[in-house]
């Protein structure tokens, strides 16, 4: 196969998970509901399937920061609007520079709010992210090259919502 048909295949692939994927969505959340979203490619594949009809009494909120990367996961539609009810986002970076800076970002009232709101979701969309330059966290510049160097070299093997976890 060729490269042409690799990529073909694979959008192929993301395509069957987002559709599958937002039928099992749409089959647990009992509205009202909230739904707290991470981020990546199948994240942002199975938003953007999701019927906005579908999506009038939802709330929506990030489990992490990253605003850019959310832009696609919540489906902004051409009038700026994801279809839900109300769509919030934790106004910081995925990671920051420092300790010091995370601590002080944690202790805004705005990332307060909206990470209780996170933990108080109704249902939560998650993605399973691997240690490749081929992941999200690296394709989309989310994680600098370095950084998959030391996760490699400290045994992760894949991560959730930007945290790395080994095999055990």
């Amino acid at each position: 196969g060729t490269l042409r048909e690799g990529h073909a295949a694979h959008a192929e692939e993301v395509t069957r998970f987002g559709l599958a994927g937002s039928d099992v969505v749409l089959g647990v959340l009992r509205k009202p509901a909230t739904l707290a979203v991470g981020w990546g490619e199948t994240v942002s594949r199975i938003m953007s399937v999701l019927p906005a009809e579908e999506m009038s009494d939802i709330t929506l909120v990030s489990l992490t920061g990253g605003v850019n990367a959310y832009a696609s996961a919540v489906q902004m539609r051409g009038n700026g609007e994801s279809g839900a009810a109300q769509t919030d986002l934790i106004p910081t970076p995925l990671f920051v520079s420092s300790e010091r800076l995370a601590k002080a970002l944690l202790a805004e009232r705005s990332v307060e709010v909206t990470l209780e709101r996170a933990k108080a979701a109704d249902v939560a969309l998650i993605g399973v992210g691997a240690v490749s330059p081929d992941a999200s966290l690296w394709r989309m510049g989310a994680a600098k090259p370095e950084e998959l160097d030391e996760a490699i070299a400290e045994s992760a093997v894949g991560d959730i919502l930007g945290i790395f976890y080994d095999k055990d």
